[in-house]
């Protein structure tokens, strides 16, 4: 089930907002946390759902709004785009199982949207916020792996 954290996870970083958040749990165990952020993009806003798990990773990431340019910055949402086309992979697909220590950088260890950096370090900075914030909600809030 997914309980509502009530606002208490919050950013740190300018330009994103920690807009809702949820502690995932199974029976009486914490099993990770959901976060929605938002943060500016190219074409404006752009709001992202994160998941991250109690060993410091992404389980997740997915593109909820996206203003940007069709065929450019929005083929971020195109589920047949692929930014590594030899593992399918798409542009949030990328962030799962990615620990929230990774530096986040577009271009070295986040693979560009092609011809739309913008986009592609507006998005990669809302999931390293949305990470961030999660693994210090988890190391503050878990005991024992229960809560």
């Amino acid at each position: 089930s997914f309980d509502s954290l009530d606002g208490s996870i919050q950013s740190t970083v300018s330009g994103v907002e920690i807009l809702d958040s949820w502690k995932a749990v199974r029976g009486a165990e914490i099993i990770g946390v959901a976060i929605r952020a938002s943060g500016s993009s190219y074409g404006g806003d752009a709001i992202m759902l994160v998941g991250v798990s109690p060993d410091q990773r992404l389980v997740g990431a997915r593109i909820m709004l996206l203003s940007d340019t069709p065929g450019l910055g929005a083929n971020a949402v195109n589920p047949s785009y692929f930014v590594d086309k030899t593992a399918k992979m798409t542009f949030p697909g990328q962030f799962a199982g990615k620990p929230v220590t990774d530096p986040f950088e577009v271009k070295k260890d986040v693979v560009a949207i092609s011809a739309s950096t913008i986009t592609s370090k507006a998005l990669t900075g809302i999931a390293k916020e949305a990470g961030r914030a999660g693994s210090e909600w988890l190391k503050t809030n878990m005991t024992g792996g229960t809560r």
